[in-house]
């Protein structure tokens, strides 16, 4: 994680640590995986290049929890060891389906999810899991 971490706080807007994909906003608006508290921290390429993957399938992804650094984690109540920290996770909704048609689909494109009926949002990770949260 702590190569990844370093990655992150590396990352030249193309690539970042050892993955070769291009890591582009791609389907979503400019600037839809960054922290909200304008830090520049972004998500990582791996995990962009994926949720387009999972956007060519499901079609519109609207990204409600992108990277968050440790002001914006503690803001908004996510926990201490989050993988939206280091840009590994993003929670998004959609339009054309719930969130075990989201979690389903980025599954089969090689994501980790954690299902939020509740909150009905899908959290989406580089590590493999598929775990309900509430």
């Amino acid at each position: 994680r702590q190569q990844l971490a370093q990655a992150v706080y590396d990352w030249n807007g193309q690539t970042a640590g050892l993955y070769e994909g291009t890591g582009g906003d791609g389907n979503f608006p400019a600037g839809a995986f960054q922290c909200e508290c304008g830090c520049g921290l972004d998500c990582v390429p791996e995990l962009k290049d994926k949720m387009n993957q999972l956007w060519n399938i499901v079609g519109p992804l609207r990204v409600t929890g992108p990277a968050r650094c440790q002001y914006q984690n503690g803001i908004d109540g996510g926990v201490p060891d989050s993988l939206h920290l280091t840009g590994e996770a993003c929670d998004v909704v959609s339009d054309s389906g719930g969130v075990d048609y989201v979690a389903d689909n980025a599954q089969s494109v090689g994501l980790g999810t954690l299902r939020y009926y509740g909150s009905g949002f899908t959290h989406c990770q580089t590590y493999p899991t598929d775990r309900v949260m509430d």
